[in-house]
């Protein structure tokens, strides 16, 4: 009897002593977080005359704000994920957008190699040859750009928005390879302007609304910082808009901008003719939108075409544009992201890409030669003269081509065309993002703004595409990355 109350105590004190253990032990582990304490990230909108408060929210609801985007009168920030309901209803705040992230998608099926249009033959194409742009600057809004070949002494680092800005190797550098291939388009058509570049994107091709806004409102209020002359703005990216462009975050952002003297030129998207609208931001149709040409690599008219990619127009708003945008051999970066993606459209030093997002580069150059030769032209002007100056296409529906095709030369020659002001209903923030009604975002002070001559005086988000490559929930304007989606047509490589 003895033995076996002395065995139960032994066997209990080994029970209160494990227990002890993992007691104190427990006192060193931090606690994993529940799904309601994690944060998450979001996009603040205020409402006029709101101040501090809204940040003052944020704070007391344990989240911390990130970076303030003025230009759309709102800033991102971490909150938890439990504040979110408070903070929608917290004072001066108009809405709360879930910041969410898009990560690329790419294929391979990289189809044979055909004839590519080279720079040369480009600028040949929209009568851009010789010097142009000569003090002028082209914001790209973009994966950033590196400054190989040509691209070398003409570049203009802005900030970096991108996870990659915490790693010196990566920071601003395009480790994706998208807008390098853009900046080199830019530079052969307007040789003289210099290239911009504010990386939203990480090397994977990742990036948020958070960091789309933030790069935008960095070049509307920073372009004329210093040595700075920013009066072009290239988007080559888009949403799939589910409706008008006055209720969209990114579209209100790049229509402030354009309000503020900055020509923005955007990319229509790659939905192709069976496409029910243009891709956001280019459905504002005060921008300048962009659809895509086949130019068969050949400078002649004669045997070009919409490209089969390029994004039909709706009744209310159709391309301004068309520039070539297939096969296009620009700069390439070694070792990026498409660099080892797409092999076979490797060629030398350039790489070949397709898309809405090369036309739309095309037409900031020409845009940048415009505004070079004469600096007092308005963003209204410049538009003008674009289209004025396009050759139409014959047997071609203008939901497809716009104007017509692009020609530097022809819109240089063009005296302005009289009442250029554009005068659509405004883009506003409110309903769509709140689910009320009555918030929308007040823009009177931009009625009326227009440019001094020597510095500017003054759809929903649907999250599911963005024109171009293949996100995880929206796809980036330029490219499918399927190489030649359109095998057996003129071009191949990757399609962007």
């Amino acid at each position: 009897m003895s033995i076996n109350r002395s065995t139960h105590a032994i066997r209990w004190g080994i029970i209160l002593t494990v227990a002890w253990a993992i007691l104190v032990l427990s006192s060193f582990t931090p606690p994993q977080a529940s799904a309601h304490q994690r944060g998450t990230s979001v996009v603040v909108l205020k409402e006029s005359g709101a101040g501090k408060a809204p940040e003052r929210a944020v704070e007391d609801l344990g989240g911390r704000v990130v970076r303030e985007i003025p230009l759309v009168r709102g800033f991102s920030a971490r909150v938890p994920r439990s504040a979110l309901h408070a903070l929608r209803g917290a004072r001066g705040i108009m809405s709360v957008h879930r910041d969410r992230r898009y990560v690329l998608r790419s294929t391979s099926d990289v189809a044979p190699a055909v004839a590519s249009t080279t720079l040369g033959v480009l600028t040949d194409t929209v009568g851009a040859a010789g010097s142009g742009g000569e003090g002028t600057d082209v914001a790209l809004v973009d994966s950033g750009v590196t400054p190989v070949g040509s691209l070398a002494g003409r570049v203009i680092n802005g900030p970096d928005f991108s996870d990659d800005a915490r790693v010196d190797e990566l920071r601003n550098l395009d480790a994706f390879g998208h807008g390098t291939h853009l900046a080199g388009i830019v530079a052969a058509i307007a040789p003289d302007a210099r290239i911009v570049n504010v990386k939203v994107a990480d090397s994977d091709g990742s990036t948020s609304l958070g960091r789309l806004l933030a790069g935008i409102d960095w070049v509307a209020r920073h372009g004329d910082d210093r040595r700075l002359n920013v009066r072009v703005l290239n988007l080559a990216f888009g949403a799939e808009s589910e409706g008008s462009y006055r209720d969209d975050p990114i579209a209100f952002a790049a229509e402030r901008a354009w309000q503020q003297g900055l020509v923005v030129v955007a990319s229509a998207g790659n939905g192709g003719a069976e496409a029910d609208g243009l891709d956001s931001p280019a459905h504002d149709p005060y921008l300048v939108a962009v659809g895509a040409l086949d130019s068969g690599a050949t400078a002649t008219l004669a045997d070009d075409a919409v490209a089969p990619f390029s994004s039909r127009g709706s009744a209310s708003r159709a391309p301004d544009v068309v520039a070539p945008g297939t096969a296009i051999l620009s700069a390439r970066v070694a070792g990026s992201f498409l660099d080892e993606a797409f092999p076979a459209a490797r060629i030398g030093d350039g790489f070949r890409g397709s898309g809405t997002s090369q036309a739309a580069a095309v037409v900031s150059g020409v845009a940048a030669r415009l505004v070079a030769d004469r600096p007092n032209l308005d963003p209204d002007e410049v538009k003008a003269l674009l289209r004025a100056g396009a050759h139409r296409l014959p047997g071609t529906d203008t939901s497809l081509q716009g104007a017509g095709v692009v020609d530097a030369a022809a819109s240089e020659a063009l005296a302005v065309p009289r009442r250029t002001e554009q005068r659509f209903p405004l883009a506003r923030l409110g309903g769509w993002l709140r689910g009320g009604v009555g918030n929308q975002f007040a823009v009177e002070n931009l009625k009326g703004s227009r440019w001094s001559g020597s510095r500017w005086s003054g759809s929903r988000w649907s999250g599911s595409r963005w024109s171009g490559s293949r996100w995880s929930g929206s796809r980036w304007s330029g490219s499918r990355w399927s190489g030649s989606r359109w095998s057996g047509s003129r071009w191949s490589s990757v399609d962007w």
